[in-house]
């Protein structure tokens, strides 16, 4: 719906009503009255999760002594909101372990909810690492864990604060208990000139598609 003498555009959904203006979105809470009109919103939002799957996240096939993993390329990046790249706390950085040390500043990662997905964040310098939030032993929380070099090859893992299960960052394979088919997924992220911080994955989050047809 274009309102007149407006460039805004209005598109109606069955929670909100969104505004697309500059090429950017917002919403408030006024209902809709017509289920057709939710049924043709959710039409058009499962042509464009379609038309948007870039298809990269691992897929996983299982057998009994290895573990495949498909990639496919992760090219759609979301914001993360109200976190940017100086306030991760940076692993490379003795002058910043020294600050945790004395005041009590935590070491650790940064949990984000970033399309409908919680993520642990973690700086080493320049880099930033993203992986699913849950240890994929019993889901402990690996934001709060620790950061390990592992063997010669230095192998940058998170350590599970629950179990101490460790997880390569790089590629999210479980490296220690050995022998293990489990993995996290992981993503890759992008740092902009402003210290924003934006996230790649495959397609939208089923969760903004989820809209029931009838009210």
């Amino acid at each position: 719906m274009l309102d007149p003498g407006s460039n805004t555009t209005n598109i109606e959904s069955p929670a909100h009503n969104f505004y697309e203006e500059d090429g950017h979105f917002s919403a408030d809470c006024t209902p809709i009255k017509s289920a057709e009109e939710v049924q043709k919103f959710n039409h058009a939002l499962l042509k464009v999760r379609k038309a948007i799957n870039f298809s990269e996240s691992v897929s996983r096939e299982n057998s009994s002594d290895s573990l495949n993993l498909v990639k496919k390329r992760k090219e759609l990046y979301f914001p993360v909101e109200r976190i940017k790249f100086n306030d991760l706390y940076d692993w490379e950085s003795k002058e910043q372990q020294f600050i945790s040390e004395n005041i009590k500043k935590p070491r650790a990662g940064t949990l984000v909810t970033c399309n409908n997905n919680k993520l642990a964040l973690f700086r080493m310098g320049d880099m930033v690492y993203a992986i699913d939030e849950k240890c994929p032993h019993m889901g402990g929380p690996l934001h709060l864990g620790d950061i390990e070099n592992l063997g010669e090859a230095n192998i940058i893992c998170v350590v599970c604060p629950w179990h101490k299960w460790r997880i390569e960052l790089g590629s999210g394979k479980l490296k220690i208990p050995p022998g293990r088919n489990k993995r996290n997924e992981i993503y890759p992220t992008k740092v902009l000139p402003d210290g924003s911080i934006q996230i790649g994955f495959s397609e939208i989050s089923s969760f903004y598609f989820d809209y029931p047809e009838e009210f």
